[in-house]
């Protein structure tokens, strides 16, 4: 509640169209969702048609963007009367909003979730991008990190500090594991953008050194990158490999739930929630241990490897060993019970409240206090 003794009203401005795939919308979608009806009111975008589960929640309003001045209709939502605005994208919408001096555009604070590292925006094709992210970010009134490791990347490249940790979830009841497994031919599962960043090539090259293994990949095509791996699989004439368009949450689960295993060689990454859903499912993840991500505990419920030639031999002993994949796979599955969305939105109704109650003059709260890491160290999963 507001100090006035009346609901928290919170403007999400991530569009959540149902066959937006976005993981920061499907993000969105899940705190919305789950925001306290007698403490939170939330307002969200959408374009064509929204997730049908939004459309059923009394405590949630969906504004239509029309396909021409729909900028205009998200700034004149932005002036309603919220208390908060969550999240900054890099969009038109940003930029103008946050132009606007903070005593014009009334109450409202801003909170950003940093759910993805800093470095890449600068290595963006879209010329600038870093730089005005760093500009946006002194206007953000609260950021939540969402792994320290992006925490780092952020004050390393802008300057920022950050008031806490709070990381992407799960749906435990939504994703879970099959009755059993009984794949003749072991199935490696890859979901990710089709670019070189995430390293959808290195799927290619396991697939080509592992021929005795199916391989999927899972993933939007966001530039040519995506011709490079047609024509590898051409070169290398992979025919244990097959490439699938993004997909509803429905159909992934279900295809998680048919494989064995969860590559994820991307070179960028922030936390890796695709390794926590497929870990729900009862998938052992593979991934690099330079993002310091919480998503796989190595050695327990997959491997964090330091190259790709580790990455490589890990994955060698997951598709030997049957019984290995099933351990580390029933450890998955407890260990993502950790990182279900109930509890991580608690914390975020915590963090929101105390936000929209905050003194104007002292914006900032103490450092840390909203820290879940801090949960998971001291219950740790028992090995």
């Amino acid at each position: 509640m507001t100090p006035e003794g009346r609901k928290i009203r919170v403007l999400f401005t991530n569009w959540v169209d149902t066959h937006n795939f976005n993981a920061q919308s499907l993000n969105a979608r899940e705190i919305a969702l789950r925001l306290d009806p007698r403490l939170f009111h939330s307002t969200l975008f959408y374009e064509r048609e929204p997730d049908p589960r939004l459309i059923r929640k009394a405590s949630i309003r969906l504004v239509h963007l029309p396909p021409r001045l729909g900028l205009i209709r998200m700034l004149v939502e932005a002036f309603r009367g919220h208390d908060l605005l969550f999240r900054v994208n890099p969009n038109r919408f940003t930029t103008l909003y946050l132009a606007i001096p903070g005593r014009l555009r009334g109450r409202a604070r801003v909170v950003d979730w940093l759910e993805s590292p800093a470095s890449p925006l600068f290595e963006s094709d879209w010329r600038g991008l870093g730089e005005w992210h760093c500009r946006v970010q002194k206007k953000v009134d609260y950021r939540i990190a969402v792994t320290e490791y992006v925490a780092r990347t952020h004050h390393a490249e802008c300057g920022l500090n950050h008031v806490g940790f709070i990381p992407a979830g799960v749906d435990t009841g939504f994703f879970t594991p099959p009755a059993a497994r009984e794949n003749e031919v072991p199935v490696v599962l890859f979901v990710g953008h089709l670019i070189a960043r995430k390293n959808p090539l290195a799927a290619l090259a396991a697939a080509r050194r592992f021929p005795r293994a199916r391989f999927v990949l899972v993933g939007a095509k966001r530039d040519a990158h995506h011709l490079l791996l047609a024509r590898q699989v051409d070169r290398w004439r992979l025919d244990n490999v097959t490439l699938l368009e993004p997909m509803p949450q429905a159909q992934l689960r279900a295809l998680m739930q048919m494989s064995d295993i969860l590559f994820h060689p991307s070179k960028v990454e922030s936390m890796g929630k695709v390794l926590l859903e497929g870990g729900a499912t009862g998938l052992p993840g593979l991934m690099f241990d330079h993002f310091q991500s919480p998503a796989v505990q190595d050695g327990v419920t997959g491997f964090q490897v330091k190259t790709l030639s580790q990455m490589m031999d890990r994955l060698g002993l997951l598709l030997e060993d049957r019984s290995l994949r099933r351990r580390m796979g029933e450890a998955a599955v407890a260990y993502a019970r950790q990182f279900d969305w109930d509890p991580i939105v608690k914390q975020w109704e915590i963090v929101l409240e105390r936000m929209a109650s905050a003194e104007p003059e002292r914006k900032d709260p103490e450092p840390l206090w909203c820290d879940y890491y801090a949960r998971l160290r001291s219950n740790p999963l028992a090995e």
